[in-house]
């Protein structure tokens, strides 16, 4: 079982008012590449890091970008001014190579950064169990019999379950689909209403994934029992 963690690269363009096609007295922004720290990254939760223009007129939708990364670390958000990426086991200890071309910048400005960094896994991470898209129920059932026998394997764990939602969705859609799970769980395997809970989080990728969890819920939990509090931000 891979126990994964959810980093993200973020770019930061630097100083001075700009627009994507033309730069006051030949200057140029400093492309940089933020590295992340697996060993701080919150576990439990889905970490999305925005672009920072550092008070930039910069037109982020003019600019291209393009990540390479080694092969094996598949990624989303090829294209943009993040990605981010799953860290395995397998992983742990590894030094990273990453790189990034900026396509749109004036001519004779740098366009390319590069930077390393270092893996490590923190050994309280949780454990995933389960990621998947939208699915009929009868489907879902089948997957979630899956975690449950993952959640019996592993000695005290508990089940966090990431919803991620659109922001075209609505509460009720939402709630939905916690609830389809929380009546599958509780009801056919009677698991305990405080065995499991949510995370809800508004992202271009409505998934859910579930991980196996030890320690005591982080913020922005809801319970299996409380989950109908939630509420989505417009």
């Amino acid at each position: 079982m891979l126990r994964a963690l959810v980093l993200v690269l973020i770019l930061l363009v630097g100083n001075g008012p700009l627009s994507a096609q033309s730069l006051p007295d030949n200057t140029c922004p400093q492309i940089e590449i933020t590295v992340p720290n697996g060993k701080n990254t919150s576990a439990g939760v889905m970490h999305y890091i925005s672009s920072s223009t550092r008070d930039l007129n910069l037109d982020l939708e003019s600019l291209k970008y393009k990540w390479t990364l080694p092969e094996g670390f598949p990624f989303e958000g090829q294209g943009k001014p993040y990605i981010s990426f799953f860290v395995t086991d397998a992983m742990d200890g590894r030094e990273v190579e990453v790189s990034l071309e900026v396509e749109g910048l004036p001519g004779n400005c740098p366009s390319a950064s590069t930077a390393t960094f270092t893996i490590g896994i923190n050994p309280g991470s949780p454990i995933l169990l389960d990621d998947y898209e939208n699915l009929p129920i009868n489907k879902e059932r089948s997957r979630l019999v899956t975690v449950v026998d993952e959640l019996k394997r592993l000695k005290d764990a508990k089940a966090i379950i990431i919803i991620n939602y659109k922001r075209t969705d609505s509460e009720m859609i939402v709630k939905r689909r916690a609830a389809r799970i929380v009546s599958v769980l509780s009801g056919k395997h009677k698991l305990p209403l405080d065995s499991f809970a949510f995370v809800f989080a508004e992202t271009g990728f409505p998934n859910t994934r579930i991980y196996a969890w030890r320690h005591e819920w982080p913020a922005g939990v809801y319970s299996a029992a409380n989950y109908q509090e939630f509420k989505v931000k417009r």
